[in-house]
């Protein structure tokens, strides 16, 4: 609820791993990105999985900030 103005998610962002580095993932991205200005997002946002690594530096070459930690937990079902 903090956030002023409307927000970008963005679910999934995969790329075959035979493709990656070759500027596929920077192309989607720049057009999510460029998509998300058009429609006066104030921020875009995605999550990715803690041992990603290689992911995180292309997220951060790309200006995206690691900003929290996601928590999650297992419900059981009675």
């Amino acid at each position: 609820m903090w956030q002023a103005g409307n927000l970008g998610h963005i679910d999934e962002l995969v790329v075959d791993s035979f493709y990656r580095g070759s500027g596929i993932g920077k192309k989607l991205l720049t057009s999510l990105i460029n998509k998300a200005q058009k429609l006066k997002c104030k921020r875009i946002e995605l999550d990715t999985a803690f041992h990603r690594k290689k992911a995180h530096q292309f997220y951060e070459n790309m200006n995206f900030e690691n900003r929290a930690f996601l928590f999650s937990r297992i419900i059981e079902i009675e």
